[in-house]
C-alpha cells in the first residue's frame, strides 16, 4: 500500500499537484493518481471539467511571475507538465523561465519535481519546443529533481500530437510514405501516466533522467497505416515521397504565407532514439503493444459495423434494408469477440452489388475472410427471415413462379459477373483489413 492509500484509509489523501491537469496527458495523469488514492491539486489556467472529489484546483499559468506558496504546502510531488505549443516568438524562452521559478518554489517546499520533457529535446534540436525542453532539463537535473523524456504520446483521444496525426490520416485521400522511412518510438498515454504515478509518488532519485517509450523504434509509415486501419477504419492509401521534395514543399508553402514549419518536418527525421528497456524496468511498467494502444474505440466501430450490417443486407435482399435489421445485425457482430470492423471497400459500401466480389470460398484460410463469411451467412440468415428477402426472388404468396424463375436467373448471372471483379476487390480489401503486428 503506497502513502496515498493510507492516509485515504484516514480520512486524509497525500497531494499531487499537476500543471497542464486539463491537457491531453493531463487528464489521464489526474485519473491515475485518484486512483492511487492522492489528491490531487490541477494547476491550471481553467477549473477541469467535471469537478471531482479529490481534485482541487488552483490557478496558475506559466508566465505568472509568482506561485502561491498554498499550491505547494503539504505536497508530495508536483508534475510539470504545462509548455506553450502555439510557436510564440520568444522561441519557449518564457517556458524556460516558468521552469526556473518551478524549481524554486518546489525546492524551497521540499517537493518533489518531476519535468515531462521531450523525445526531441536537445542543445541543437530543429525547433525553439526541442531546445527549450533541453534547457529545462538542464536546471531541473542540476537542481536534484527528475526528468521523464516520453516518446511519441497516443491514444485514449485525438488530442495533442497524436490528434493530429489522426487528423491528418482521416482528412488526406492518399499519404505521403515518407522515404526515408523516420523511426519514432510510441508509447500509450496511459502507460505513460503510469509511469508518471510512479516516479511521482515514490522516493525521489537524484538527477534521475527517465525514457519511457517502446525500446525497438518503429517506422513513421507503420504507426500512420496503423493509425489509419485500426483507429480510424480508414483502408490507407499512400504513395512514396523523398522527403526532400517534401521539405522543398514545406518551405515554399511556408514562404506563401501558409501555416506550415519546416522545422517540425526536420524534427521528425532527426528525432534522437533513447534507451528505455532498463527505465521501464526501474519502474516498473510493462508497455502494451502497438496493436493494442490503437484498438479502435467502441463508438467508432459501431458505427462501422452498422454502415457495413446496411450495406451487407442491401446486398442481399437489393433493396434498402430496415434500421431495425441493421440495428440487430451490427449488434450480435458487436457480441462477437472478433468485432472489429471488416473494412470494406469504400466502393462496396456505395455499390453494395459488388460486395458480391468480396465472398471468399469456403474452407477459405486467411482469419478474416472467414470472418467475412461467416458474418455474411449471418445476414444471410437474417434477410431470408425478412419480407425482403422473399421478395428479392419474387417468394411471396402472389408471385408467379416463372417470374421468381427469371429472377433466380437473373441474379446468378450477376454473381457470376461479379466473380470477375474479384481479382480487383478482394486483394484492397485484404491489405485494409492488415494492421500493425503485435511486436510491433
Amino acid at each position: 500500500m503506497n502513502a496515498g492509500e493510507e492516509m485515504a484509509g484516514h480520512g486524509a489523501r497525500v497531494p499531487i499537484a499537476v500543471t497542464g491537469a486539463t491537457g491531453y496527458i493531463g487528464r489521464v495523469l489526474v485519473d491515475a493518481l485518484l486512483r492511487r488514492g492522492f489528491e490531487v491539486r490541477a494547476l491550471g489556467r481553467r477549473p477541469p471539467e467535471p469537478a471531482r472529489p479529490g481534485v482541487r484546483f488552483f490557478r496558475y499559468a506559466t508566465d505568472d511571475e509568482r506561485i502561491d506558496p498554498a499550491i505547494l504546502a503539504g505536497a508530495r510531488a508536483l508534475v510539470h507538465l504545462a509548455w506553450d505549443t502555439s510557436g510564440r516568438d520568444d522561441g519557449g524562452a518564457a517556458d524556460v523561465r516558468a521552469v526556473a521559478r518551478l524549481i524554486d518554489a518546489a525546492s524551497a517546499a521540499g517537493v518533489h519535481l518531476v519535468f515531462v520533457s521531450s523525445q526531441s529535446a536537445s542543445r541543437d534540436a530543429p525547433t525553439a519546443y526541442g531546445r527549450g525542453k533541453w534547457q529545462a532539463e538542464e536546471m531541473v537535473l542540476a537542481a536534484g529533481h527528475s526528468v521523464v523524456r516520453p516518446g511519441l504520446v497516443y491514444g485514449r483521444e485525438e488530442r495533442g500530437l497524436f490528434g493530429r496525426l489522426c487528423s491528418l490520416a482521416a482528412t488526406l485521400p492518399i499519404l505521403p510514405a515518407l522515404w526515408p522511412e523516420p523511426k519514432v518510438q510510441p508509447v500509450h498515454v496511459d502507460d505513460l501516466c503510469a509511469a508518471l504515478a510512479t516516479i511521482a509518488t515514490s522516493a525521489p532519485a537524484a538527477q534521475r533522467a527517465y525514457c519511457v517509450a517502446t525500446p525497438e523504434p518503429v517506422g513513421f509509415n507503420h504507426l500512420m497505416r496503423a493509425i489509419s486501419v485500426h483507429w480510424l477504419g480508414r483502408p490507407l492509401r499512400s504513395i512514396p515521397v523523398p522527403a526532400r521534395l517534401l521539405l522543398a514543399v514545406a518551405r515554399a508553402a511556408q514562404a506563401l504565407g501558409l501555416p506550415i514549419q519546416p522545422s517540425q518536418l526536420r524534427s521528425l527525421f532527426q528525432l534522437p532514439p533513447i534507451a528505455t528497456r532498463d527505465d521501464l524496468q526501474r519502474i516498473g511498467v510493462d508497455l502494451r503493444s502497438l496493436a493494442d494502444g490503437l484498438r479502435m474505440p467502441q463508438r467508432r466501430r459501431r458505427r462501422l459495423l452498422v454502415r457495413e450490417a446496411a450495406a451487407m443486407l442491401r446486398y442481399l435482399t437489393r433493396r434498402p434494408p430496415s434500421h431495425c435489421d441493421i440495428r440487430r445485425l451490427a449488434q450480435h457482430w458487436m457480441n462477437e469477440p472478433d468485432a472489429a470492423p471488416l473494412l470494406l471497400p469504400r466502393v462496396v459500401i456505395a455499390l453494395p452489388r459488388l460486395m458480391g466480389a468480396l465472398v471468399p470460398p469456403a474452407g477459405a484460410p486467411d482469419p478474416r475472410e472467414q470472418v467475412f463469411r461467416r458474418r455474411l451467412m449471418t445476414a444471410c440468415c437474417l434477410a431470408e427471415a425478412s419480407r425482403d428477402g422473399f421478395s428479392r426472388f419474387g417468394l411471396v404468396e402472389d408471385a408467379a413462379w416463372p417470374k421468381a424463375a427469371v429472377r433466380i436467373a437473373a441474379a446468378v448471372a450477376e454473381e457470376a459477373g461479379l466473380r470477375l471483379c474479384a481479382l480487383f476487390l478482394r486483394r484492397p480489401a485484404r491489405r485494409a483489413s492488415s494492421g500493425p503486428s503485435d511486436d510491433a
